[in-house]
């Protein structure tokens, strides 16, 4: 198997295969080795900072390298519209300027990053192939960088905050869902029914959709109240 070529879905990771598993436990590890040192990364923010803008950027390239050389790159597949993609992007905006502004949108779109770890989606496999090392890099940097918005940089989420984002987010669903109509082929989001959804993979697309944001809008409002329950509200 080619580290570069592209792959057959029916060879790509599989749930609870090794490669599956191994990518989730590699994942705990390096987070929770990450939270538990906290104090010691703080003050040595200045300088790992550099590494993090480094490594993501390398991710990066990584990716869209092989995109463009093996697939050609494509409306349908090459755009930085999945949520996952735009953290990273984002991730690595934020590292580089220190603009906190991007956490509005960082706060609420790393929870899905979490759920791509525990189920990734007809992933390249991981260790042995450059998407998948992309893959499982850009998903535990986009977990990291939420930690230091969070921790290190004292980011809290607002009521005002989050009714942006559920407009925001409610536009990005129906916006992209018929961008994936106009260029073809394209799965981003996984909005269409024709495509490799996660799971319901037999659901409408608008079944589809409504039941993404009533799911997307709990995690978000969980996520707003849990470090609101205590405090006034300021915005």
């Amino acid at each position: 198997m080619s580290f570069w070529v592209d792959v057959p879905t029916d060879e790509r990771v599989t749930l609870f295969s090794v490669s599956h598993i191994s990518f989730v436990l590699t994942a705990i590890v390096i987070v929770t080795l990450f939270v538990l040192n906290l104090d010691k990364i703080k003050n040595h923010w200045s300088h790992l900072r550099y590494i993090f803008i480094a490594i993501s950027s390398i991710q990066v390239i990584a990716l869209y390298s092989w995109s463009v050389f093996e697939l050609g790159f494509s409306l349908e597949a090459g755009l930085p519209i999945h949520l996952c993609r735009m953290s990273t992007l984002l991730g690595l905006y934020f590292l580089i300027t220190k603009d906190k502004r991007v956490f509005h949108a960082l706060y609420y779109m790393s929870a899905f990053a979490l759920v791509a770890i525990l189920y990734p989606v007809n992933v390249h496999p991981i260790y042995t192939h450059i998407i998948g090392w992309s893959y499982q890099i850009s998903h535990i940097m986009i977990v990291l960088v939420w930690i230091v918005g969070v921790y290190l940089y004292g980011y809290r989420p607002t009521y005002k905050i989050l009714n942006t984002a559920i407009v925001v987010f409610l536009l990005i669903e129906l916006v992209v869902w018929r961008f994936n109509y106009w260029v073809g082929d394209g799965e981003y989001l996984y909005l269409r029914s024709d495509v490799n959804r996660p799971f319901f993979r037999d659901w409408h697309d608008l079944l589809w959709i409504a039941f993404t944001i009533v799911l997307s809008y709990a995690v978000m409002f969980f996520m707003t109240w849990i470090y609101n329950r205590k405090q006034p509200q300021t915005g």
